[in-house]
């Protein structure tokens, strides 16, 4: 349900962005429920870097003990 996050949004608060930790195919169905709404963002480590960046993730939170590999993707 995107309702609450619509609320929060359009209230004004700080919320800004939202971080997912799902697989990259769930990620997919919030980031068609979110729309423009605001910046869908995963972690997991790196796990499915590309799979999450192709279902329409805006980016990745990087864990510090691989930053340096998922820099050069």
């Amino acid at each position: 349900m995107i309702y609450p996050l619509y609320g929060y949004r359009m209230a004004g608060t700080n919320f800004r962005v939202l971080k997912g930790e799902g697989l990259s195919v769930t990620l997919a169905d919030t980031i068609d429920m979110v729309g423009d709404l605001m910046p869908v963002l995963n972690g997991r480590g790196g796990m499915e870097l590309l799979d999450n960046l192709r279902a329409g993730c805006a980016g990745m939170i990087v864990a510090p003990d691989c930053f340096d590999w998922q820099q050069r993707i």
